[in-house]
This record gives structure tokens, sequence and C-alpha cells, in this order.
């Protein structure tokens, strides 16, 4: 058997008001990511290079329009993890 150790680096989450729940979360002392906000990532990115046209991926246009990461860093501790899921839960 090999031993897995998986590196959390981002933990999206769809919800209907991102900025909301971003700015709340702040409020509280939690600080929630905006990341994948973008179809195409990195967002500032020349999208002419790629023929690009939001209309041809309404999907992942609205999917976008709709997530937010949740804090993963290694030096959690568990009460930091409560807070967080305690949060989420009542948004």
């Amino acid at each position: 058997s090999t031993d897995i150790n998986p590196a959390w680096l981002r933990y999206p989450l769809s919800v209907s008001n991102p900025t909301d729940i971003i700015k709340s979360a702040r409020q509280n002392n939690i600080m929630l990511g905006d990341w994948y906000n973008f179809p195409i990532a990195p967002g500032d990115c020349d999208l002419s290079f790629f023929a690009y046209d939001e209309s041809d991926i309404p999907n992942a246009v609205r999917a976008s329009q709709h997530v937010i990461n949740l804090p993963t860093y290694p030096t959690m501790t568990d009460q930091q993890v409560k807070e967080v899921i305690d949060f989420i839960k009542n948004s």
C-alpha cells in the first residue's frame, strides 16, 4: 500500500449569493475565497487567444458566478473547521 497525503488546495462550494457570504464571513473572521469566479482562469488573461465567447459555455459561466472556496490550510484547528462549517450551515 502507498501512503497518500493529499494537499487540499481548494474546496469549492456552490452557493446562491457568494458576494454576501464572503462579506459576512470576513466580518466573522473567516476568509473564504472567490478564486473560481471566472470560467477561464486566470480571469485577466487575453481571452481573444482562446477565441472565447461566454455564450458558448453558459453552464460554466453560471457555475463560476456561484462559487466560493472554503479555507483549507494545514494549520487549521478542529475549532476553526467547526466555525467554518457552522457559518456555512447558517448562511
